[in-house]
C-alpha cells in the first residue's frame, strides 16, 4: 500500500505542476524526495530571428543567448517588459515562467563594442596614459559621419538663418551623404536629443530648468540667453557666432548651456543618441578589442592615410568612399574632424571617463580634409586645435553614439 501511495502521490505533483507552467523533476525513495522545478524562459525578438527558449532551474541564472538579427536595426538588449523599458539583468535568478523582449534601434550602419576597460599605456596616445584606468561602456557607433541628410531632419545652419556663409556649399562638398559641418557642440547636442525622441530613445543630454531635469530642447530655447532657436519650419541651431575664439566676450559660448549647475548636463543612463566621448572615440579609432591590444596603426584602419581617409583633399567627400577600420567605421581619419562631448585639458592619471571637469574648449579627433598628411594632422593620436563649443568651420562634424545601458 505504501508505494502504491508514493506513486499516487508523485502523480498529482506533476499534475498539479503541469497546470502551474513549470516543469518538474522527482527522486524518490523511501527516505528522501527532493522536487527540482524547471521554469522556461522564452524570447520574445519581436520580428528578429528566432532564439530557442531555456528550461532554467529554480534559483538559477537563465544564459545569455547570441543576439538575435534583424534587418536595418542593431539589438539593443533584453528587457523585462513589452514596453522595453525594464532591461532583464542575466544575473537574476529565474523564479518563474519568464518571457524576454528584444529592444531594436533604427541605427543603420551602427557598429557595436561591449564594456571593457583599458588599464595599460598606450603608446603615443593622448588619453590612455600610464596609471590612467579607464572603463569604455558598451556602445554602438554610427559607421559613418551624420551627413547632411541625416542632419537636415531635424536642424538648419545658422548661416541658413542668418543670411551669412556658415552653411555647406558646392565648393566645400555638397549633398545628402556629405557629411554635415558648419555645426558646433552645442548644435551636435541638440541634435542627439532630437533625434533622439524621434525614434523612441531617452535624450542623453538635460539642462535644470526651475528645478526640473528638462530634456525637450524646445524648453531650452524658451531660457533666456541659451542661444537655442528654431525657425518657422521647426529646425533647430544655435544663434551664438564664435569670432575671436581668444576673446571670451566674442566666443559666442553660451554662459547659460555652460553653466555648471543648470546647464546642458550627460544622462549616463539614456540609451538615446550622443556625442561619444574622446576616450570612447580613440578607443574605437584603434579598433576596439579588435585591434587595441595588437600592433597599432598610425590612421584608423592603415598605416597609409590614403587608404582610409581624406586628408589634405580640398573639401570633403561623400562618407564611406575610403577603406574602413578593423570596426567596420569609415572615416574616423579625415573628412570631418568629430566633435566629442569633452572639455579640452590636460590628461593625467587621475582624470575620469568624462575627461577634464572643465574647460572653454572642446574636443575633436580624427583630423579633416583641410589637414596635412606629412604632419600626421590625421592620426588618431592627433587632438587637433580643440575649438570653443560655438565654433563652426567647414572642417568639423559629428559622429553619434548609444549606450546600450
Amino acid at each position: 500500500m505504501g508505494k502504491k501511495f508514493w506513486g499516487l502521490a508523485a502523480f498529482g505533483f506533476c499534475v498539479m505542476a503541469f497546470f502551474m507552467g513549470c516543469r518538474v523533476s522527482y527522486y524518490s525513495s523511501s527516505e528522501d524526495f527532493s522536487p527540482t522545478v524547471y521554469y522556461t524562459v522564452s524570447f520574445n525578438t519581436n520580428g528578429g530571428s528566432d532564439i530557442e527558449d531555456q528550461s532554467v532551474a529554480s534559483g538559477t541564472k537563465a544564459t545569455v543567448p547570441a543576439n538575435p538579427t534583424k534587418e536595418e536595426y542593431q539589438f539593443f538588449g533584453w528587457y523585462a517588459d513589452p514596453d522595453c523599458t525594464a532591461k532583464f539583468n542575466f544575473n537574476t535568478p529565474i523564479t518563474s515562467e519568464t518571457i524576454l523582449y528584444a529592444r531594436w534601434l533604427m541605427f543603420t550602419g551602427g557598429v557595436r563594442s561591449e564594456e571593457t576597460t583599458i588599464e595599460e599605456l598606450v603608446t603615443d596616445s593622448p588619453l590612455f596614459v600610464e596609471g590612467r584606468n579607464i572603463t569604455i561602456g558598451s556602445i554602438i557607433m554610427c559607421d559613418h559621419e551624420v551627413t547632411q541628410a541625416e542632419w537636415a531632419q531635424y536642424m538648419t545652419y545658422y548661416g541658413a538663418e542668418k543670411g551669412g556663409d556658415k552653411k555647406p556649399t558646392d565648393g566645400k562638398g555638397m549633398g545628402d551623404n556629405y557629411p554635415a559641418y558648419f555645426i558646433n557642440w552645442y548644435e551636435s547636442i541638440i541634435y542627439c536629443n532630437l533625434r533622439s525622441v524621434a525614434e523612441g530613445l531617452d535624450p542623453a543630454y538635460y539642462m535644470v530648468i526651475d528645478g526640473e531635469n528638462v530634456y525637450d530642447v524646445a524648453r531650452w530655447a524658451e531660457v533666456e540667453g541659451s542661444k537655442v532657436a528654431v525657425n518657422n519650419e521647426g529646425k533647430f541651431y544655435y544663434s551664438g557666432l564664435c569670432k575671436d575664439e581668444d576673446d571670451a566676450s566674442k566666443t559666442g559660448n553660451s554662459a547659460v548651456l555652460d553653466d555648471p549647475d543648470t546647464g546642458i548636463h550627460y544622462d549616463t543612463s539614456a540609451n538615446g543618441y550622443r556625442l561619444p566621448t574622446e576616450a570612447e572615440w580613440e578607443y574605437m579609432a584603434r579598433g576596439g578589442d579588435l585591434g587595441f591590444h595588437e600592433e597599432q596603426t598610425t590612421y584608423s584602419g592603415s598605416n597609409n592615410i590614403a587608404d582610409v581617409g581624406w586628408c589634405g583633399a580640398g573639401k570633403t567627400h561623400e562618407v564611406k568612399q575610403k577603406q574602413p577600420n578593423v570596426l567596420g567605421l569609415y572615416d574616423m581619419s579625415g573628412n570631418v574632424a568629430e566633435i566629442c562631448y569633452d572639455w579640452e585639458g590636460e590628461i593625467t592619471n587621475s582624470t575620469g571617463a568624462l575627461g577634464v571637469e572643465s574647460g572653454v574648449k572642446c574636443v575633436r579627433r580624427g583630423g579633416c580634409w583641410g589637414g596635412s598628411a606629412s604632419s600626421n594632422d590625421c592620426a588618431i593620436s592627433y587632438r587637433g586645435r580643440a575649438r570653443v563649443r560655438a565654433y563652426r568651420s567647414a572642417y568639423g562634424g559629428l559622429r553619434v553614439v548609444c549606450s546600450c545601458n
